[in-house]
């Protein structure tokens, strides 16, 4: 770390007596110091003391006098991110002998994230050197094309199975299935069969090896599996059934799970829904972790569209499910308190289609 940094603490009370001298006018003067606290940051790998201005906006002498205040310390780069509450930096500050009272402290929370540390790539020959629990995850482009029963599996599992780019289907393989994957592609037929869900993390197969139409053996395996896609990620804390804002999530890269192949990818597809559940930072949201917004109250009277072919026929009718957009509902007509089922439009409608 910078010298600056070893020293603020020193130089800390004469900035603050310094500000504390100012001609009062200077610091009453429309209430103009405050401290806002930033909804989130990202911090370098090194920066293990996080001070004021890293997680704050300091308007005003007395708050930019606080600038080098300490309000966390970790002895390495937390993995996962870190929420500082306002709660938490108040009693900091409070801790450090500031007076509150002269400053305006603002925002919830900031939650903190750590950038990873840039590594350089290892040499091949020891990426491709065996591990304790089996063979190096390693991406399924670099066995397919081999003329094994490993570069078959390899292929089947990341273009067939899983239906994505090899370069970005990463695999690793068992010790104790080294001498079945080994066997030469020559001569042989295969037949793999899952026996789990292409959703799971490992994947156990069965392979049926055919020599001239003879099955001459059947091998059961087990794949560790993972994506390298894009996935929307948590920034804070959100409660369930609160509106998910722009700031409380980020897009990422991310090797992750088979199961979140079909999660959102994007932020646009989650900002203004509903949390299904409490979104925690640093998680990777699912399929259906965000619900459209509720648009159809039960009780609520709604307009019903009929629709037969080119015929649309507009009525009044009472909803008697909750509704959001895209679901089916049940709703009763006004006029003889017959019962139908529709679709929720975004515009809090029900459309109904009649007849083919």
């Amino acid at each position: 770390m910078s010298n600056r940094r070893h020293l603020a603490p020193a130089l800390l009370p004469l900035a603050l007596l310094a500000a504390l001298l100012a001609p009062a006018g200077a610091a009453a003067a429309g209430g103009s110091d405050s401290i806002d606290l930033r909804p989130s940051v990202r911090l370098d790998a090194d920066c293990l003391v996080v001070r004021l201005s890293d997680v704050a906006d300091l308007a005003g002498p007395l708050a930019q006098a606080l600038a080098d205040s300490v309000v966390y310390e970790a002895p390495a780069a937390p993995l996962r991110p870190v929420s500082l509450h306002v709660d938490a930096l108040r009693r900091r500050l409070d801790g450090d002998g500031v007076n509150l009272g002269l400053v305006s402290l603002s925002g919830r929370e900031c939650v903190m994230r750590w950038r990873a540390a840039a590594t350089p790539a290892p040499p091949a020959a020891e990426r491709s050197a065996p591990v304790e629990n089996g063979s190096p995850a390693e991406f399924a482009d670099r066995w397919i094309g081999q003329a094994t029963l490993r570069g078959v599996v390899a292929d089947y599992l990341a273009r067939h199975l899983l239906g994505a780019d090899p370069a970005d289907v990463q695999l690793r393989f068992r010790a104790e299935d080294a001498a079945a994957l080994d066997r030469p592609r020559a001569g042989f037929d295969f037949e793999i069969r899952p026996m789990a869900s292409a959703l799971s993390p490992v994947i156990p197969l069965e392979v049926n090896v055919y020599e001239r139409g003879a099955l001459a053996a059947r091998e059961r395996l087990s794949v560790e599996v993972a994506l390298r896609r894009p996935v929307v990620v948590a920034q804070r804390y959100v409660a369930r059934g609160a509106v998910i804002g722009v700031e409380d999530v980020v897009e990422e890269v991310r090797l992750v799970e088979p199961g979140l192949r079909t999660a959102p990818s994007r932020a646009a597809e989650v900002v203004g829904r509903e949390a299904r559940g409490r979104l925690v930072p640093g998680e990777a949201l699912r399929d259906g972790d965000a619900l459209a917004p509720v648009a159809i109250t039960r009780n609520s009277e709604v307009w019903v569209r009929a629709r037969h072919g080119l015929f649309v026929l507009r009525l009044r009718a009472r909803a008697l499910d909750e509704g959001r957009t895209g679901e089916v509902i049940r709703v009763r007509r006004l006029s003889d308190r017959a019962e139908f089922t529709g679709v929720v439009t975004a515009d809090g409608e029900v459309v109904i289609e009649v007849g083919g």
